[in-house]
């Protein structure tokens, strides 16, 4: 159910111009979250990178309305 975007999206971003939909990393978004954007970018994550990434990255979003692909680029180099 959760794998078919039709049962939460109800307009193909295609339709309005859009090459697919984004994940907006923010304060509130999750370790799946993190993990997807990560490898959007070509970095694949253990288990133990991702915890320490995902604590880097609370830090960083509690001071940013939203992180960049730049900012997390940036975060996932250092690790």
């Amino acid at each position: 159910m959760i794998k078919n975007r039709e049962t939460y999206e109800i307009i193909d971003p295609k339709d309005v111009g859009a090459d697919d939909s984004q994940i907006i990393l923010t304060a509130r978004s999750g370790r799946a979250a993190l993990r997807y954007c990560a490898q959007k970018l070509n970095f694949e994550l253990t288990r133990e990178k991702l915890d320490v990434a995902y604590d880097r990255f609370l830090s960083i979003a509690d001071q940013h309305n939203h992180i960049s692909n730049q900012q997390l680029v940036s975060l996932l180099e250092s690790i």
